[in-house]
């Protein structure tokens, strides 16, 4: 609000340079009130072909995506942008549109224009000395990198952002990519990079202290130090889940993050009603018009829908998430094809869970995401077993019905022998202590 009074001022008063310096602050994104009408103000009080009003229209097409929706809107005034960069020789403007790009590119889920504009905006911003756009450009590539798989070109991306972020004191970013570089070490199962991206990411940061517990709750309780069953555990996460949406400055993205953390505790810890207060949470800041979260989203609440049994909720879900390519998610950290999975076993369509279980294994496998590869191995072993045992029930089982229970036996031993293997190199000992019950039933 104070800024745009401040900008409604400077143009009453004919100050044209402070009022475009307010309608091009850095704080003038999506949310801001009255954000999108100060940028088409100010658009009118510079000439069109001036490097100002190339600057504007970045601001102008970020207010039209985030506040407005209007993709195509936001498309043509980046494009606007990057046509008077290059008119005026600027690579600092250019830089900057193309950033934008990214992330217009990430949020309509084209991988490939978010990669190509992403390196683009860090390349021009070498060269034109705008840290703030390579900054922002990588970590929207970085997260595609690893939509796509590829955790290798990911981890670089986020590093190469950190050292940036340092170098020019750039706390904001910083955090940003030392949060997405976690999230990233937690889908391979590298606890100790996870810890050290986390803590790289609330340093000077009093508030992320209670994050900070989260964070050695969770692994902690991986590492089978505390008792993912007990009480305890679960009313300390809901403690501080709560106090995470109560603060201003930790909701939104870190809240989100926190319910993805506890998603993972809720599950093995049989915590019905955290996953309830996970699955309703409502994130409407963040998937507001950006498809990308919202895939997030739904993703994560239909683990928890299939967590619950909730055999309507799952083919929602699934539904929602039909025509997605994805290996893993950034901001859940988990497998597209796991979740799939999940949902259709829940759904008790056992074959198309099958061929979701074995798309994950294969493509969690060749990215290297290790921790998502045990959950694969793990959940696709169980639904084997349920079926082996809905396969041999009854008096009038057939012969068809045995060959496939013996089948499923065998398959389900060859998943734990792997999974047992992953979950002890990483030590994620509650994964373990599931899979060996299971044995149990099994050879019983």
């Amino acid at each position: 609000d104070d800024l745009s009074w401040a900008y409604w001022i400077y143009a009453g008063q004919g100050s044209i340079t402070d009022a475009v310096r307010m309608a091009t602050n850095s704080i003038v994104l999506g949310g801001i009130a009255g954000a999108t009408e100060i940028t088409r103000e100010a658009l009118d009080l510079v000439p069109g072909d001036s490097v100002e009003a190339g600057w504007l229209w970045t601001r102008h097409g970020t207010c039209l995506m985030d506040n407005e929706g209007d993709f195509p809107g936001a498309d043509e005034a980046f494009l606007k942008a990057e046509a008077i960069a290059q008119s005026v020789g600027s690579k600092a403007l250019e830089a900057r549109a193309n950033a934008h790009m990214c992330q217009i590119a990430f949020h309509r889920l084209d991988s490939a224009a978010a990669i190509h504009h992403g390196e683009l905006a860090w390349t021009f911003a070498q060269e034109g000395g705008d840290p703030p756009s390579a900054l922002r450009s990588q970590n929207f590539a970085a997260s595609e990198y690893l939509h796509k798989g590829q955790l290798g070109q990911a981890f670089e991306l986020i590093d190469r952002n950190l050292a940036l972020a340092e170098s020019v004191g750039d706390a904001l970013w910083r955090s940003s990519s030392s949060w997405i570089g976690a999230g990233m070490a937690i889908c391979a199962g590298d606890w100790e990079r996870a810890r050290a991206y986390f803590f790289d990411h609330s340093a000077g940061r009093p508030e992320m202290a209670e994050v900070g517990v989260l964070y050695e709750l969770l692994f902690d309780s991986l590492a089978g130090r505390r008792n993912i069953k007990g009480p305890d555990v679960e009313v300390e996460f809901l403690r501080i889940r709560r106090g995470i949406q109560d603060s201003t400055s930790l909701r939104g993205l870190i809240g989100w993050w926190a319910d993805s953390l506890g998603q993972v505790l809720a599950f093995l810890g049989g915590w019905t009603g955290t996953l309830k207060e996970i699955a309703v949470a409502e994130h409407s800041v963040l998937t507001r018009h950006h498809r990308s979260w919202e895939v997030s989203a739904d993703m994560m609440r239909g683990v928890s829908a299939a967590a619950l049994n909730n055999r309507v909720e799952c083919d929602v879900f699934y539904q929602r998430l039909s025509g997605i390519n994805r290996v893993v998610d950034a901001v859940s950290t988990m497998s597209l094809e796991r979740v799939r999975g999940q949902l259709k076993t829940t759904m008790g369509e056992t074959d198309a869970a099958e061929q979701h279980f074995q798309n994950a294994i294969e493509q969690t496998r060749k990215a290297g995401a290790r921790g998502e590869l045990a959950w694969s191995l793990m959940l696709y072993s169980e639904m084997l077993l349920d079926r082996a045992t809905e396969s041999a029930g009854g008096e009038g089982a057939s012969r068809a019905s045995a060959q496939v229970e013996i089948g499923d036996r065998a398959k389900a031993a060859k998943l734990q022998d792997e999974a047992l293997i992953v979950t002890g190199e990483l030590g994620m000992q509650p994964l373990t202590e599931r899979i060996l019950a299971r044995r149990e039933i099994l050879r019983a």
